[in-house]
Formats: C-alpha cells, sequence, structure tokens
C-alpha cells in the first residue's frame, strides 16, 4: 500500500464539540498551524462524535448504536447512515473506510464500509486473553496487554492478518494512538512526556523521539506530523514535528473551557482526544461535574457499569457509563460516586466486594476519600488519587490482578492510583 505522507504543510482539520449547546465546530488550519474557516452544525441530542476521518465522522450514542456521516469539502453532510445496536459491542474509531469494533469479550471485528456508510464486508477475530484494543489506523491495530506489552498488526486490504510485532515499552509509558500512514506510535509517560516511534514496513522500530510540554500540559493525540497537548485551562499546543520526530515549530491555540478537542486529522487518521483532568484539588475542581477514574497501572481500564456490574475496562470517551458525578458529603471530606448514566447507583462496598447499586447517603460504605498521591505531583505530571472508603478505611479500589477490586493494598501499589478526567 503507497503511504503519502505530509508533515510541513499539512492541513489539520480540528474537530470540537460545544457541550452546552450541542454544536460541532470543523476547523481547518493553515501550513502555519493558524485556525481558519470555521464551520458549525448541530449535533442529534444524545450523539457524541467518536472521531473524524476521510471527510466522515463516526458517532455513538448511550443506546450502543453508531452512526457515519460524510461531508464535501465544504462540510456539507452529503450522506449518513446508523447501525445497531450490537449487544456486547463498541466502536472504537472509523479510517480509511473501515470501523473498528470491540466486544466485551475482548474480540474484534473490523467493517469495510463504502462512500455512503453502509457495510459490505467483515473481518472478526477471537480475543486474545490480556489484550485489548487500542485503535486503528490504515493497515494497523495497535494492541495493548495488561501488563503494558504492545502488539502492531499490519493488515491487508480484505482485513486479513499479514504480520504481527510486539513491543515491551519502557515503565511508565503507554500508547495513545497509532498512525498508519507514517507507520508511528504516539506514547505518553506518567510525566507528561510524549514519546514518538517511527516503525518501517516490518513495524520494527526504527527511530524514537521524546517532547515535553510546558508544565501543566498533557499529550493528547498525534497525526500527520503534528502532536497535540492540552492544559486544563483550554490552551492546546500544536508540535509540529519531521518524519524522526525533530521538532519544526510550535503554535499555540485558546479554547473557551465548554469546548474540548475530540480529534484532529488531515483526513486520514484517528487520533485519541480527551481533556484531562486538572491538576488542582477535586472537591474544588470538579464536584459535582462528571469525571472518569482511570487507573494507572492498567491506563487502558476506566471505572464503568456498561455490562452491569462495577468493573475496570476500556471504554469510549462517549459512554456514560464510565461517568460519575463526585457529590460531597457535607461537612467532610468525602463524596458518593454516583453514575451518571445511572443516576440511582452509587459505588458501594456495603456487601463487601465493590458494586454500584442504590443506598442511600446514610450508607459510609458509599462514601469515598480521595487521597491525592503526592509523590506523583512532578512538573506536568497527572495528579493521581487513591480512592479510600469511609466505613472501611484500609480499603481502596485499586486492578491489582487486572480486575477492578476493594481490598486492603500498600499505598506505594500503582493498581491503587486514579486518575480523575474531567469530561467537560
Amino acid at each position: 500500500m503507497k503511504k503519502t505522507i505530509l508533515f510541513t504543510f499539512v492541513l489539520l482539520a480540528f474537530a470540537f464539540v460545544h457541550l452546552q449547546a450541542q454544536r460541532i465546530t470543523v476547523w481547518t488550519a493553515d501550513p502555519d498551524g493558524n485556525l481558519i474557516a470555521p464551520k458549525t452544525t448541530n449535533v442529534v441530542a444524545g450523539w457524541t462524535p467518536i472521531n473524524l476521518s476521510d471527510n466522515k465522522i463516526l458517532w455513538a450514542n448511550s443506546a450502543n448504536r453508531i452512526t457515519i456521516t460524510s461531508y464535501d469539502l465544504d462540510n456539507k453532510q452529503i450522506a449518513s447512515k446508523t447501525h445497531g445496536p450490537f449487544a456486547g459491542w463498541q466502536a472504537v474509531n472509523y479510517s480509511d473506510d473501515r470501523i473498528l469494533w470491540a466486544h466485551d469479550d475482548g474480540s474484534i471485528n473490523l467493517w469495510r464500509i463504502d462512500n455512503f456508510g453502509e457495510k459490505y464486508a467483515e473481518k472478526k477475530y477471537a480475543p486474545i486473553p490480556g489484550w485489548h484494543v487500542v485503535n486503528f489506523s490504515v493497515d494497523k491495530i495497535l494492541w495493548v496487554h495488561d501488563d503494558g506489552r504492545i502488539i502492531v498488526w499490519t493488515m491487508d486490504s480484505d482485513g486479513n492478518r499479514l504480520r504481527f510485532k510486539e513491543y515491551r515499552p519502557s515503565a511508565g509509558w503507554h500508547p495513545l494512538n497509532c498512525d498508519g500512514y507514517s507507520n508511528q506510535i504516539l506514547f505518553e509517560h506518567e510525566d507528561g512526556r510524549a514519546s514518538l516511534w517511527t516503525l518501517d514496513d516490518n513495524s520494527n522500530r526504527i527511530n524514537m523521539k521524546e517532547h515535553r510540554a510546558p508544565a501543566g500540559f498533557h499529550c493528547v493525540n498525534y497525526s500527520g506530523g503534528t502532536i497535540l497537548f492540552a492544559h486544563p485551562d483550554g490552551r492546546y499546543l500544536r508540535y509540529q514535528v519531521q518524519y524522526d520526530g525533530t521538532l519544526i515549530n510550535t503554535k499555540s491555540h485558546v479554547l473557551t473551557q465548554d469546548w474540548r478537542v475530540i480529534n484532529a486529522s488531515n483526513g486520514q487518521v484517528l487520533l485519541f482526544s480527551e481533556k484531562p483532568a486538572p491538576p488542582a484539588p477535586v472537591a474544588a475542581a470538579v464536584a459535582p461535574n462528571a469525571v472518569r477514574f482511570r487507573n494507572r497501572f492498567t491506563p487502558n481500564q476506566w471505572i464503568n457499569i456498561e455490562t452491569g456490574p462495577a468493573v475496570a475496562g476500556p471504554v469510549q470517551p462517549a459512554f456514560r457509563s464510565a461517568q460519575w458525578r463526585m457529590l460531597p458529603i457535607a461537612g467532610t471530606k468525602f463524596f458518593r460516586l454516583q453514575s451518571v448514566w445511572k443516576p440511582t447507583l452509587f459505588l458501594n462496598i456495603e456487601r463487601g466486594p465493590i458494586e454500584a447499586t442504590a443506598v442511600t447517603d446514610a450508607f459510609k460504605s458509599g462514601h469515598w476519600e480521595l487521597e491525592e498521591v503526592v509523590e506523583t505531583r512532578a512538573a506536568g505530571a497527572p495528579i493521581h488519587y487513591r480512592l479510600k472508603n469511609r466505613w472501611k478505611p484500609d480499603i481502596y479500589l485499586h486492578t491489582e490482578k487486572g480486575r477492578l477490586e476493594a481490598s486492603a493494598v500498600p499505598t506505594s501499589f500503582q493498581s491503587a492510583n486514579w486518575i480523575v478526567e474531567r469530561t467537560w
């Protein structure tokens, strides 16, 4: 497959979602990185965009349905097709006329669609124990294991796996996304650094380049020679890099707090994007708005109730089953953690194991303290917290065995560390 790579004069499209007015705006960046020609359209209530690629936007809703919409060069909608729901299946992303799906059991399905969003072929793969899909781009599927290893699959045009390559990144690094056109993978470190790997056609690593944005910025995603960093105050940095990762220039953008980047694309690639947690005390910064809890030890896992019980696993940004409201207990340092998706459910240990059930605020088993992990307060690093129960103060939420549990673990265990991610 011939791959055309534009780095110095790439036109980069930024997709923003306006959360209050339910609109989506698509911007185009000129060769100098200035945002120009915004185009705003309405968003159907209840739907959230997953990614923009090839002048198409993939959407999902809480009922597990997806819609793929096609746009012309003026960002006018010309086609739309809705699919689903499919029990247990979640759309991961769209790229190169294909949609990647992941099942709760770990299996995947790669659809081929036409210009109108109709499916005409598919290729399924059985689950691989311990492995979870991260993203798909052109001819690459990126996987991560519970122990931190990654695998890169190279696919043919029919979705058959041609070859694969496994790596074990250094401690503290986890993959964000791959770019199948340029054969590159973006990693993020716990301290806020970004690392761009360049691979040859056989997925052998031939180059690696690290970057660090100013204090307070966190790595967002990579596409077509551009690395994006975000700050909780709404600022975004665009690092334009050469093919070997060498920095060419930087460009800053300022958004108002009610907008967040969904993905950035030159029309061809997927970018991971979500607004990071603010580096401020949780009680003041997030309550009572919705947040997600992402694990430090298993960074592809979020606390969620997508399949019913309280678990830790991979979810899409649109899934309300992984969103929680932090309701403060008056006069204390504790919170109740209420599901946004099912507001009658609260995280608690009333019957021993962690579960999400209907308990009143009188039940201290449903009260949680967020203890800051002081040692992670490095310059520019995300702040981590331990979720400590009020009723049984030696009990913490963790993923030490790869699944969500509530038990006593040493405070040094990273499996009991959580990043609090804002969803607005």
